[in-house]
């Protein structure tokens, strides 16, 4: 993530000053949004019961792509 933010700054901010700042704000609130609402509640879970409910998701995402 670091990397590529220090690559692609001075090429947005030669393209638009404003423009960088409200794009960097965007991929941050896009990232509050990820954690806040699609990252589930781990506290009070055991190691076993997290990687279980990790394992049900994947395996019932990938079933019913098909």
């Amino acid at each position: 993530g670091s990397w590529v933010i220090t690559v692609t700054f001075n090429f947005l901010l030669a393209w638009s000053t404003e423009g960088t700042f409200f794009l960097f704000a965007g991929i941050s609130a896009a990232a509050v949004f990820f954690v806040a609402y699609l990252l589930p509640e781990t506290k009070g879970q055991t190691l076993e019961e997290i990687q279980s409910s990790f394992e049900s998701f994947f395996t019932r995402r990938t079933l019913n792509a098909n």
